[in-house]
């Protein structure tokens, strides 16, 4: 079932904003080492291209969320190895488990809920628009949702939050498709949850995508 939510007001936002409610913001991220981030941006980009593209997103990602007054904001990166690469950003991380995508938040929000947490939101860092508001307001629509999920333009999705861990949102689901987001609606209305859609966005995972932010091009220039 979606519900359709009345936007938050800029009281709403200032209430979320200023009284710790338990909440925490997981960014899901890979170590920035060449090899491993933007492979299908290759050809055309250049391992020192992807690189530097993913430390952009990555570092103006972290800058952008990681310091929310509302929310605490934790990593959750891959390979464990990388952890030491993630040290100048201050933030609480640890390193992703799992077999698949699924696996692997599922067990994120297994983790971070057993601290305390009353909701938590994942987002990921391949996303050129993403804002504060974006989560903000992914916390409000918790609320009166049991899920809420941000659409991505190529058929997954970019944000995904709860009040507490299911693991059935997760199971059975085709990742890093174009039917990702359609199956998790479709698996989240046939356990009965209510679930709350946040603005589309486009991620940066094709040289199609890279298409749509020339200012990116931009920066990759000599």
């Amino acid at each position: 079932m979606v519900l359709k939510l009345t936007p938050p007001s800029f009281y709403d936002i200032i209430v979320i904003m200023f009284s710790k409610k338990g909440y925490a913001l997981i960014i899901f991220c890979k170590a920035p080492i060449g090899r491993i981030v933007k492979t299908r941006l290759s050809p055309p980009l250049s391992e020192s291209q992807r690189l530097k593209l993913y430390l952009y997103l990555l570092e103006k990602n972290i800058k952008t969320l990681g310091n929310l007054p509302f929310t605490d904001t934790i990593l959750y990166y891959t390979p464990p190895e990388g952890s030491r690469l993630f040290e100048r950003y201050g933030l609480k991380g640890f390193p992703q488990s799992g077999k698949n995508l699924g696996d692997r938040m599922y067990n994120a929000l297994v983790d971070t809920f057993s601290h305390g947490y009353k909701r938590c939101v994942i987002v990921g860092v391949d996303l050129p628009e993403m804002s504060g508001e974006i989560v903000i307001n992914a916390f409000s629509a918790l609320d009166d949702a049991d899920l809420v999920i941000g659409p991505a333009l190529d058929g997954g999705y970019y944000l995904i939050g709860m009040k507490k861990p299911m693991k059935e949102i997760f199971e059975d689901i085709p990742w890093s498709t174009s039917n990702t987001l359609k199956a998790t609606l479709k698996k989240a209305e046939s356990i009965g949850l209510s679930f709350h859609l946040t603005q589309p966005l486009s991620d940066l995972d094709t040289p199609e995508d890279l298409k749509r932010f020339p200012d990116l091009l931009r920066l990759l220039e000599p």
